[in-house]
């Protein structure tokens, strides 16, 4: 199928490519899939897009991610090389794992703009509803007879980060009580680092006084910390 991209784009996503192209090469691509995606390695993305579904706020959620790749800031791929490092560490902040959080990240801070390019808050995510199931935080084991579970620690992490990320006023009241309530320290280190990240300027091109390296360096040095006496399964 041809699909001229250029055609399609609206004036917003126009002027945020040619910025995201002052970095690094952008190419489009048609696919079948339901929705849209990326692939980023080094300078060079690609952007996945289906023209019977084509819409220009679903474009506009891709290339913000370029953009912000764009930006040269730590992410959570320190996470998971620092992981690598240290057996313990790795089997629970696995690529999956850490993948997720580096998708979190980047939504917090792509979400503001997106709305500044005019688009709708609805039209962000194609998920609607609330980023955790109560029942599935009700269903965590993280430990039994002092011996943690990998699984549930990894869905742990997992589901608060996806609580805090979440760009809708959603009530987690309940949900938050729950997961502090099952591992409070570990619920404090990721809260947070959650917290720091929320506090870095993106934009602040000095990577010396911008805060994203010591965000996500003192996360890693606070899970090391605590999970260090743990015995793991």
């Amino acid at each position: 199928m041809r699909f001229n991209i250029d055609e399609h784009l609206d004036k917003h996503n126009k002027q945020l490519l040619s910025e995201v192209r002052n970095k690094m090469s952008v190419k489009f691509e048609i696919f079948n899939k339901p929705y849209f995606e990326n692939y980023s390695i080094n300078d060079n993305v690609i952007i996945y897009i289906n023209p019977k579904v084509f819409n220009n706020s679903s474009v506009a959620h891709e290339l913000l991610h370029a953009w912000f790749r764009g930006l040269g800031l730590h992410g959570s791929n320190m996470i998971y090389l620092s992981a690598r490092e240290k057996p313990k560490f790795s089997v629970v902040f696995d690529k999956k794992l850490c993948d997720h959080i580096g998708n979190c990240m980047e939504h917090y801070k792509i979400y503001p703009k997106f709305l500044e390019m005019g688009y709708a808050s609805k039209d962000f995510l194609s998920s609607k509803g609330m980023q955790c199931d109560i029942n599935s935080i009700r269903k965590l084991c993280i430990q039994r007879n002092g011996i943690y579970s990998v699984k549930h620690l990894n869905n742990y992490i997992g589901f608060l980060i996806s609580i805090y990320a979440d760009h809708l006023p959603n009530d987690y009241s309940r949900h938050l009580a729950l997961i502090q309530g099952i591992e409070p320290k570990l619920f404090d280190i990721v809260s947070e680092f959650w917290q720091a990240w929320k506090e870095v300027d993106i934009e602040n091109p000095d990577p010396i006084t911008r805060t994203d390296f010591d965000a996500i360096h003192s996360f890693i040095m606070n899970v090391e910390d605590w999970i260090e006496d743990k015995s793991i399964y």
